[in-house]
């Protein structure tokens, strides 16, 4: 209409950015039309997109890498359960169900060259590298307490497993942090895999379960069957003995 002909301007497939705008109130739509940012994904909460630095509180991280600010994770996983709602629709994802699918991360924070306020720079406690995002950063799970768990990828390579745990605790599991789209589905098919080869051996094992309970209950019955026929045949021994012994009743 207006003379240009005759499109209008208020069909949707005409406007400009229809469609595309970020669902700021919905945490699990927040930035999901964005292209990656690592520095945004290293320094913000996944859920809440608020900063995870100076004053954010406790982080934790999910199987995917994703960082979140504790208490917002918390609220997210109680939310879900108050409501039913499965983990697959929840907010986190299917890949945090429980309070420990989610692990602790301590950052090394270098502030000796912030000029200023607020600004904290994320560093690797082993080689110095700022980890931004570009340096890819590895977290060890759990770690030790009270001592940074977060390394370059780098530092993580070239260091023997057993020094790495005497100086930063215990390692069950390494993450990668904030790793980019290709990578992410890498890691998340292999999440997927691990949980199916769970599953499955769960089922294996109850099957077993079953199949040695039935057994152990044929085998119990068995001696029992013995022992009274065990029992049968030394009475009648024993009542054999006597009348064999006893010249009066041995003669009827």
């Amino acid at each position: 209409m207006g003379g240009d002909g005759g499109v209008v301007a208020t069909n949707r497939k005409y406007m400009r950015g229809a469609g595309t705008a970020d669902h700021t109130g919905d945490y699990s739509k927040a930035g999901e039309n964005k292209e990656h940012n690592a520095l945004e994904a290293m320094t913000t909460c996944h859920l809440t997109k608020l900063p995870l630095f100076p004053n954010g509180g406790p982080i934790v991280a999910c199987a995917f890498g994703r960082l979140y600010q504790k208490e917002a994770a918390v609220e997210a996983l109680l939310t879900r359960a108050s409501s039913n709602a499965t983990s697959s629709t929840s907010v986190l994802g299917d890949q945090v169900r429980k309070m420990s699918d989610l692990h602790e991360v301590r950052f090394h924070q270098d502030t000796s060259n912030n000029n200023k306020k607020g600004i904290v720079n994320l560093t690797c406690p082993i080689t110095g590298k700022a980890l931004q995002g570009i340096i890819p950063a590895i977290l060890l799970v759990p770690g030790k307490a009270d001592t940074p768990n977060v390394l370059s990828e780098s530092a993580f390579d070239q260091l023997p497993m057993e020094e790495l745990a005497l100086e930063y605790g215990p390692i069950k599991q390494k993450i990668r942090l904030a790793p980019p789209p290709e990578l992410l589905k890498q890691i998340q098919q292999e999440e997927l895999e691990k949980r199916l080869q769970k599953k499955n051996k769960q089922k294996k094992n109850k099957k077993k379960r079953k199949q040695e309970g039935e057994g152990n209950g044929e085998k119990n019955t068995r001696p029992k069957t013995q022992t009274k026929a065990t029992i049968g045949t030394a009475a009648k021994s024993r009542v054999d003995s006597a009348i064999e012994s006893n010249q009066v009743l041995s003669s009827l």
